[in-house]
């Protein structure tokens, strides 16, 4: 694993000690340190290059599917899961089981819990596989993860998955999506205690990806269909919810994409490279801009915004979601790769390695 510099160094060959930048030189620097992934901040994209190792608590392998971060208690959360249990939350330095005692427990409502989302003010719900029928769809803490002592149905009895959360501020409403691919789909609440079945059933999306401003747009992508065309399902309230294809470029597999409020643009990748979309209001409304990259269905694929900062989960980033430069070489690696709206987190499937690096300061 390396890490490349974003930018090339404008200091002429032969450097000496005494040697001062010349003007052109400076405005190379300048241009360079605007290009920072807010904007306005002038300095290099050095918030990108602090990958750091952090130490799992046990010694097991874990699968990392949910990458969180809770604002009011500072605290990152990795969930996932392993060959037994295992949903892990990063408190800055070490990773704990959830379930071991040290920030509450998740068990017996999920085997794994795979999807998880954060209203910003310490209420977290989170939700996967469940142990069983009986035990409900979602737990939520609300200190940040400290405490889990609610549990919260969806209404359903089935035992599918919770394949997806999200908290939507613009809307005030909470959207999870559950089921298989013949049952469940988008349910929306506005106090995480009564939720209704809205849409997408026979399809339950696997992720959200939200637009806040300038007027509230969510759409839900799903990983992969085989065999058929590759929906994605669009709302503006939360209730109402109209499916759109995808153009048939993007192939059968989408990723966790993101919402860009600096770019203003959609974005998703798929098996035919990344896409874009100022709205997603129809199968016409996105354009490839680059063709670079083939999606897997893993969260590898995944894309997450910050700024006018892109991040994909292959380990490179962009300012304009066409032109990439590389971040983290995953290359020749085993790293099982996701990325969200506040940072990026790698870890080995086969051992207990986990990096982390983050997109904001905290």
């Amino acid at each position: 694993m390396s890490l490349g510099a974003p930018f090339t160094d404008p200091k002429p060959l032969g450097w000496s000690l005494f040697e001062v930048l010349t003007s052109a030189q400076m405005s190379a620097v300048n241009a360079n340190a605007a290009a920072a992934a807010d904007g306005s901040a002038w300095s290099d994209v050095s918030i990108l290059k602090n990958w750091k190792y952090a130490t799992p608590g046990l010694p097991n392998p874990m699968s990392q599917r949910t990458l969180l971060y809770d604002a009011p208690s500072r605290r990152w959360m990795v969930l996932g899961g392993n060959t037994a249990t295992g949903e892990y939350t990063y408190n800055g330095s070490k990773y704990f089981l959830i379930n071991s005692g040290n920030f509450g427990d998740l068990s017996p409502l999920m085997v794994h819990a795979t999807a998880a989302a954060s209203n910003g003010m310490g209420v977290i719900l989170a939700g996967g596989d469940l142990a069983s029928a009986g035990t409900g769809h979602l737990k939520e803490s609300t200190d940040g993860g400290v405490t889990w002592p609610t549990v919260r149905s969806l209404g359903t009895s089935d035992t599918n998955a919770t394949a997806a959360l999200a908290w939507v501020p613009s809307l005030g409403l909470w959207l999870a999506s559950q089921g298989a691919p013949t049952i469940g789909g988008i349910y929306s609440s506005s106090d995480r205690a009564t939720w209704t079945l809205r849409g997408g059933a026979g399809s339950p999306p696997t992720h959200f990806v939200v637009r806040n401003s300038p007027s509230p747009i969510v759409i839900a992508t799903t990983l992969q269909i085989v065999g058929g065309s590759l929906n994605y399902f669009r709302s503006t309230d939360g209730i109402t919810w109209t499916t759109i294809a995808f153009p048939s470029g993007v192939g059968n597999t989408t990723s966790q994409g993101c919402w860009s409020d600096a770019l203003g643009f959609f974005y998703v990748g798929g098996a035919g490279g990344i896409y874009r979309s100022a709205d997603a209001s129809s199968t016409a409304s996105w354009s490839l801009i680059d063709s670079t990259w083939s999606g897997a269905a893993t969260t590898a694929a995944s894309i997450a915004s910050f700024g006018r900062l892109l991040m994909r989960g292959d380990g490179k980033a962009s300012f304009d979601g066409a032109s990439w430069f590389k971040v983290l070489d995953t290359e020749n690696t085993d790293l099982f790769i996701a990325s969200s709206p506040v940072g990026m987190a790698a870890a080995r499937a086969s051992s207990v390695e986990v990096y982390v690096s983050q997109m904001i300061g905290n």
